[in-house]
């Protein structure tokens, strides 16, 4: 139902808004092909301006679903909704200019008639979202004072308030409550506020669905229930089917801390109701893995030049192996083996017991400022990240990524305590939020875990790129372990 109704909602707002666009432009052209002061020359004739007014509203558009014009919530203030539309027409105003200076189409000769045009545009825009307000409101107001739409909620106690809650995050809905129904104490309870044509009658004794419906002039019944008691309704459920009303069920789950719920539809009346606390979006997600696979591969190229540099070095200081390999826990608790160039004396590994107690955050996370068992050269490798070029590798096989939290190796995720592990649901990455924010700043393993977790939660491809950017910044200064 939501969905439904904000997306019918969002496609008549951009059907009014292009209409306005179109409007405004057209008229501001026709008013300065009048006015002199506004051009040095003749002007084009209106046509010669397609791709213009094309590009002016895309921009406008684009701009104004930033800023939220496309959902009906943001239509509740009036001051909320003037101050979003002049935020919108200086960010639509703004990126027109680039553009029209990108496209060589910004001269002296231009500037006093592209500034009327995009005046025009602005104001223009602030009138119809505030003319949009008003109408939306007498519709709504009209419509409940009608009964045009009248919902029955049935609910226990104080559940019926996630319903309410709902209509006054869409007042333009327009639904009056005909009453609220008490299950538990077989009365109804009157919601003034609402209005509404129906009015509220006591039940007594066991409830029978078809008697209660038929006291009531409604067109719809909402049940909210928690989501153990969900399928409790099924009588109710036929009794509105029997009258043709529509029926929903507003299910209660249990406050999600992280994530979000997602509702499909799998058919036969089952619907699958998952808690996705980590990025599912499978096109971003899709480009993100083909970043990788990219970026790998030229990662590859530069390991190999590298490595021709540093193996005489290596074997001059510590003969043995270039490359060094360590198992590390990947997506969820896979383990791989994580490669890298090798940068400490030939049996630094034997040492790591004695090294936990001297890591400055502790037996969950290893981390050395001074490692003793790292050879001159290896330690300026790791300070400019080249000992990690071999995880390129990692990434082309899919066990890493380019960016995600910072790999962890298994005896790490044995002092882990519950919540620590939230930090392993995505793959470990080359770099992250903690090499480029926290690298050294940090002094506990909890703000690691806070990090990485963030990452989880926050995560976008222009998150991506970010990072990206800073890690280089980060190599050029020399400033890594």
């Amino acid at each position: 139902m939501v969905r439904r109704k904000e997306r019918l909602f969002a496609e008549i707002m951009l059907a009014a808004d292009v209409a306005t666009l179109v409007a405004a432009f057209v008229l501001a052209y026709l008013v300065a092909a009048d006015l002199p002061s506004f051009r040095l020359g003749p002007m084009q004739p209106l046509r010669a301006y397609t791709w213009t007014l094309l590009i002016t509203v895309l921009v406008f558009v684009a701009a104004l679903g930033s800023c939220g014009f496309y959902r009906s919530r943001t239509y509740q203030e009036k001051g909320t909704i003037i101050a979003s539309a002049v935020k919108a027409s200086l960010l639509g105003s703004l990126t027109m200019v680039g553009v029209l200076y990108l496209m060589g189409r910004l001269d002296p000769a231009r500037l006093a008639l592209d500034g009327f045009v995009l005046g025009c545009i602005m104001v223009a825009l602030t009138m119809e979202k505030a003319a949009v307000k008003g109408v939306l409101d007498r519709i709504a107001e009209r419509r409940r004072k009608q009964g045009a739409w009248q919902v029955l909620i049935v609910a226990e106690g104080d559940d019926a308030q996630a319903y309410l809650d709902l209509l006054e995050l869409h007042p333009h809905w327009g639904i009056a409550v005909a009453g609220v129904l008490d299950p538990s104490r077989e009365v109804t309870l009157a919601v003034a506020s609402w209005g509404g044509g129906g009015a509220s009658r006591p039940v007594k004794g066991r409830l029978d669905w078809r008697q209660v419906l038929k006291q009531y002039v409604v067109d719809e019944v909402v049940a909210v229930v928690p989501w153990l008691e969900a399928g409790a309704f099924g009588e109710l459920q036929e009794a509105c089917m029997e009258r043709g009303l529509i029926f929903r069920l507003l299910v209660q789950m249990p406050e999600a801390q992280v994530g979000r719920y997602h509702i499909d539809d799998i058919g036969e009346g089952s619907y699958l109701i998952s808690l996705e606390s980590v990025p599912q979006d499978f096109v971003p997600l899709l480009l993100k893995r083909a970043i990788d696979i990219a970026g790998s591969l030229v990662g590859l190229a530069v390991c190999g030049l590298v490595y021709l540099w540093y193996r005489p070095k290596i074997h001059r200081e510590s003969p043995g192996p270039v490359f060094f390999s360590q198992k590390r826990v990947g997506q969820n608790g896979r383990l791989f083996d994580c490669y890298k160039f090798r940068t400490m004396y030939v049996g630094a590994d034997k040492r790591q017991v004695e090294m936990l107690s001297k890591s400055k955050l502790g037996k969950a996370f290893i981390k050395l400022e001074n490692d003793p068992r790292a050879t001159p050269t290896g330690k300026w490798m790791r300070r400019v990240y080249l000992d990690e070029l071999p995880q390129f590798w990692n990434v082309l096989k899919g066990q890493m990524s380019l960016i995600g939290p910072r790999p962890s190796q298994p005896v790490e995720v044995s002092n882990y305590e519950h919540a620590h592990h939230r930090r392993l649901s995505m793959k470990p990455g080359m770099t992250g939020l903690f090499q480029v924010g926290g690298h050294d700043a940090v002094t506990a393993f909890e703000e690691v875990v806070k990090l990485d977790c963030a990452y989880i939660a926050n995560w976008s491809l222009w998150l991506d790129f970010k990072i990206m950017a800073q890690t280089v910044g980060k190599i050029l200064r020399a400033d890594g372990l």
